[in-house]
């Protein structure tokens, strides 16, 4: 009988050891450079910094991608590069400082010209970005309201991405007319090889200050992504923009062709803090002499639970408003938002 006692330990650790394959093989793996290895799941690395679900953690982890020495998922991943095409694949690490992207054919490259990874599932909510922010302000004197509602929602796949804001602002005062600015962008993109892309955006803006009732826009454009690290993305558009222009006075509509140059800047690796910068250049084909231009900063930072502060800056020039209106409107926003 003795003999016999290893035969039930050998069968419980076949049974436990199969109980917990599965759970192996849905976990990933991460070897840092203090020697540490991390098991859990990898869910998404953005701006440098990854976010890393484990079972002996209340909370995900939040570790610098710099400080990966190898790496071995089981995920799926949308992942983007320095230089090349997007593309949803695992990754695996044969060794230090070597990432091979695993898909139908197998990529073989560094950690750092990996940019961005975000686990995808075969659900729509995996692929999709949202989030909001809100501004209130009150004063006795007059009964001056202020109000502000800014919203984003964006969704992405190995080759394309589409996003779409919405940004209203509202100030009402006893015996002033009331003041409102809103704001609304929608375009998609196409990724093509070599940090280019081509896409299309609409924009419509309303406002107060340049009397306009509604300005529309459509711009179809090309790009090129002249910086894009774990830190920063640089880049800048050249397109046109096809403008309708209906006011608030008895004015006539106007219809305008125009040259489109922009360039966008994304700093993120400061800590909690990013800072946003775009300017865009509208010079009239149409109307000789005519330009317009619109800028934007954004200073963000995160606090936990994906909850964040953010102070904003938006001015829109026009060289020749309809008369009676303003050249510039500007606004000056801070908010407590929410991002997913």
């Amino acid at each position: 009988m003795p003999c016999c006692t290893p035969i039930p330990r050998l069968l419980a650790a076949c049974v436990y050891g199969c109980a917990l394959l599965p759970v192996l093989a849905q976990s990933d793996t991460l070897w840092m450079s203090n020697g540490d290895m991390i098991v859990g799941e990898l869910k998404e690395m953005t701006r440098g910094v990854m976010v890393v679900e484990t079972d002996y953690s209340d909370s995900d982890l939040k570790l610098e991608w710099s400080k990966v020495r190898k790496v071995r998922t089981s995920s799926q991943y949308l992942v983007s590069f320095v230089s090349e095409e997007n593309r949803t694949a695992r990754l695996y690490s044969p060794d230090t400082g070597v990432v091979w992207v695993v898909e139908d054919d197998t990529l073989r490259t560094t950690a750092d010209q990996i940019v961005y990874l975000k686990s995808v599932k075969n659900d729509f909510w995996s692929r999709a970005s949202l989030g909001f922010d809100l501004g209130y302000n009150f004063t006795k004197a007059g009964n001056l309201q202020q109000f502000s509602l800014r919203s984003f929602v964006g969704y992405e796949t190995d080759h394309w991405n589409g996003s779409a804001t919405f940004d209203r602002v509202t100030s009402t005062q006893d015996d002033v007319a009331d003041i409102q600015r809103t704001s609304v962008t929608a375009g998609i993109r196409r990724v093509l090889p070599h940090n280019w892309f081509a896409g299309v955006s609409a924009s419509f803006l309303s406002n107060t200050e340049q009397k306009l009732d509604l300005r529309s826009s459509v711009q179809p454009g090309v790009g090129k992504y002249l910086a894009r690290t774990n830190s920063l993305y640089l880049f800048v558009t050249l397109g046109a923009a096809f403008t309708n222009e209906v006011y608030t006075t008895e004015d006539p509509d106007r219809q305008s062709v125009e040259g489109l140059a922009a360039v966008e800047f994304n700093l993120f690796d400061a800590g909690d803090l990013s800072l946003y910068l775009a300017s865009k250049a509208y010079p009239s084909f149409t109307e000789e002499g005519r330009w317009r231009m619109d800028h934007s900063l954004d200073a963000k930072y995160d606090l936990p639970y994906d909850i964040y502060i953010r102070a904003g800056f938006t001015l829109n020039y026009d060289n020749r408003p309809v008369a009676g209106a303003s050249e510039t409107d500007y606004v000056f926003q801070t908010a407590v938002g929410w991002s997913l």
